[in-house]
């Protein structure tokens, strides 16, 4: 009796410690019950994000950019926050005014770099911008003559922008829209805004003066929104919010959303504003036996092939991509770039135990960067599931070690982007070295955005507004939208909701398209505008996709 006693409790331990079980015939069996006990301390939450915003400093004007060697900064009510740290071959730190971020040395007007100026941008259009001007690493040393007596200041260019809506600019496809062009964007024979020629462009002009102050750059551009810039005031700490017309956006640890991107034909990178927040993102990994046409991913603009692996290299439709002939891969390149829509490939899955099976971080990132620029993409989306090596604690060192190799390899204008399941964002000390809260302290600023999978955690996981965007439960406590967001300091632009494309695919979370669309609409009036992720493609895709954004 006592030894069968003891067999049944340990049974029900092993049970009740232990992770879900993953069916084996999808790549995307995502489950994250695997508490531990450990020594692990929950980070202290950070500030309020709706306090009232505060006066602007004079150390530096909020929202301005900032180069200081290879480091771009932002201006953060006062203090200039490090964004990101631009290193690399041919990269360099810039704010100049088509090309804000860790850019190609060759976007970088040099003739720029001795004025003390700032440029304000006026768009008419519904071009995005993220702020702008300045100059490599080696030129910001220029002293302004003009500056208040008693203080001297170190500064390179600085531009602040204003957009405005019109009314007869509709037609023009912009992806940092969200309702207003829904209807364009199904017309793949209007471009979306794939590059930014220095110049000046007859819908876009720029007026350069030496004004001690400027517009401020307002949650429209921010955002991604077309709306007119307001001012701030208030008291506050250094983690605030910014209110304006369209939307309250979160400016903690925030980066910046202008990047680059690669060409299809090895020249020189496009500048890809669509690179940047919102992101509409669809997983293919039924084979394929060609790309859609772009007239059916009028709603999407990332395209992420699955899988490469560790173990086994290239898979499912990554292997069909590589089988294609190099012809026919740029013409889907250069059509999909003209439509502003990024190719991406997605790493590891539910099959591939990268840690578990004892891979090296740094070769398996030197491995899989190989494969994206061999093949010509323009990104890598990080599906990490080795389920035993995160309950174990070991996932988050091997991720972190992984995740700076891989962006080191790959630096801007490539995309990194992770899809954590969300409740490897809890508060709970479920995990002894804190699973992707502390990967986000540690490497979060060198992710682009979260592809968070709200699905497959429960049959009543975040399948309501409320436990998807404002109050996850008790189950996985601080792990909807906006705890993400005030908890661990993930930035709203960057929390992309995912959801199964069909109630088939996947065993719970799905949501309605129309469902899913009202608490976007909510989520969006609170601030959040980083865009929705499906898994994955069908012929159905596009119009569900349509009606999640409200554009149905």
């Amino acid at each position: 009796m006592y030894c069968a006693l003891a067999t049944l409790s340990l049974f029900a331990l092993a049970v009740a410690a232990g992770p879900h079980h993953r069916r084996l015939d999808d790549h995307r069996r995502h489950y994250a019950r695997m508490p531990l006990s450990g020594a692990y301390t929950t980070p202290p939450l950070p500030q309020n994000r709706y306090v009232e915003t505060p006066t602007k400093r004079d150390e530096c004007t909020h929202g301005d950019w900032n180069c200081a060697g290879s480091e771009l900064e932002r201006c953060n009510w006062g203090d200039w926050i490090v964004i990101q740290n631009c290193t690399g071959d041919n990269i360099v730190c810039s704010t100049q005014q088509d090309a804000v971020g860790c850019v190609w040395t060759w976007f970088v007007d040099s003739s720029t770099t001795s004025q003390d100026t700032r440029a304000t941008l006026s768009a008419t259009t519904s071009l995005v911008f993220d702020a702008s001007s300045a100059v490599s690493a080696s030129d910001v040393s220029a002293t302004a003559s003009d500056e208040p007596s008693g203080t001297t200041s170190t500064s390179s260019l600085y531009a602040t922008a204003t957009t405005t809506t019109t009314s007869d600019n509709d037609n023009q496809v912009d992806d940092g829209d969200d309702d207003d062009d829904c209807e364009d964007e199904t017309l793949p024979s209007i471009p979306s805004t794939t590059s930014h020629d220095p110049t000046i462009t007859s819908s876009t002009t720029f007026s350069i003066s030496s004004a001690q102050e400027t517009s401020q750059i307002g949650d429209g551009l921010w955002a991604g929104h077309k709306s007119q810039t307001t001012q701030w005031v208030g008291n506050g700490a250094s983690t605030a919010s910014i209110t304006g017309p369209n939307a309250s956006v979160s400016y903690a640890a925030a980066t910046a959303g202008s990047t680059t991107a690669k060409s299809s034909s090895n020249s020189a990178p496009t500048l890809m504003s669509e690179w940047s927040a919102p992101h509409y993102v669809i997983y293919a990994d039924s084979w394929l036996s060609t790309m859609p046409d772009v007239s059916e991913l009028g709603y999407f603009n990332r395209f992420i092939l699955a899988f490469w692996e560790a173990t086994a290299g290239a898979v499912d439709d990554v292997q069909a991509w590589a089988s294609w002939d190099t012809s026919y891969r740029n013409q889907v390149i250069e059509e999909y770039h003209d439509a502003g829509i990024a190719i991406m490939v997605a790493a590891f899955g539910s099959t591939d135990l990268p840690t578990t099976s004892g891979k090296d971080a740094k070769q398996v990132a030197q491995e899989l960067a190989s494969f994206v620029k061999a093949y010509n993409l323009d990104g890598v989306d990080i599906d990490y599931e080795d389920m035993s090596a995160m309950n174990s604690a070991q996932a988050v060192a091997w991720i972190v070690e992984f995740q700076k190799e891989l962006r080191n390899l790959l630096p801007l204008p490539y995309i990194i982007s992770h899809a954590p399941v969300a409740p490897w964002f809890t508060s709970a000390n479920d995990y002894a070295d804190g699973s992707y809260v502390s990967i986000h302290q540690q490497v979060g600023d060198t992710i682009d955005f979260y592809n968070v999978q709200f699905y497959n955690q429960g049959a009543d996981q975040y399948v309501t507004c409320e436990t998807l965007l404002t109050n996850s439960g008790s189950e996985w406590p601080s792990t909807s939208v906006f705890e993400i967001n005030s908890y661990t300091g993930v930035p709203l632009d960057k929390i992309v909701i995912g959801k199964p494309l069909g109630a088939n695919s996947a065993s719970n979370g799905y949501m309605s398209a129309s469902d899913l669309q009202v608490c976007v609409g909510e989520a969006k009036e609170k601030g959040w505008n980083a865009g929705i992720m499906f898994w994955q493609w069908s012929d159905e895709a596009p119009s569900v996709m349509a009606t999640a954004r409200g554009c149905a």
